[in-house]
């Protein structure tokens, strides 16, 4: 059952009368870690970069941020999250390429910044939360993949070599 503020039943939310458990963070990093894992099967299912693995790492750590910010008190898990945004910004930003005219891992890197938002979400304690936005993750990603190529089978631009022949180009010139 789901309390109030959204936390779970098994996991007490953080206030000075109910200080955390070493259980209850325990209990939210595994659920960070599996999160990301989840989002991460579906990035590889897809034959993309960043897999179950960097997933569930980039969810456990914003979540240890996050619960080392709650230790803090006052607003340290605020700040924790800050920091964590950022940080994952420049970790983003080195999955996206360029490719002669195509700029890829555009998507990567906005699923990586979800992870860490997620691992956000599961290190305050707002489990339900951080599960249904895994959820939404994994249907965006999946039915926006499949809606992209489904247009670009029904609607071919006239141009739709020309990206190639200038990557060619481009290779012929290096």
């Amino acid at each position: 059952a789901v309390g109030k503020n959204g936390t779970c039943g098994l996991i007490r939310p953080p206030a000075e009368e109910h200080p955390m458990t070493d259980l209850d963070i325990l209990l939210r990093l595994t659920l960070a870690l599996l999160l990301g894992g989840v989002i991460g099967l579906e990035r590889r299912w897809r034959g993309h970069a960043a897999g179950p693995h960097t997933n569930a790492l980039v969810a456990c750590g914003a979540a240890i941020f996050v619960v080392a910010g709650q230790a803090l008190g006052g607003e340290g898990a605020a700040r924790a999250l800050s920091q964590v945004a950022t940080g994952i910004g420049f970790l983003a930003g080195g999955v996206i390429l360029r490719d002669g005219l195509r700029v890829r891992g555009l998507n990567t890197a906005a699923t990586v910044w979800c992870v860490a938002a997620i691992g956000g979400l599961a290190g305050m304690g707002r489990l339900p939360l951080a599960a249904g936005a895994t959820a939404l993750v994994v249907l965006g990603n999946s039915l926006f993949h499949f809606m992209e190529h489904q247009m670009e089978k029904r609607s071919p631009t006239p141009d739709a070599g020309e990206p190639d022949r200038l990557r060619r180009e481009d290779e012929e010139r290096q």
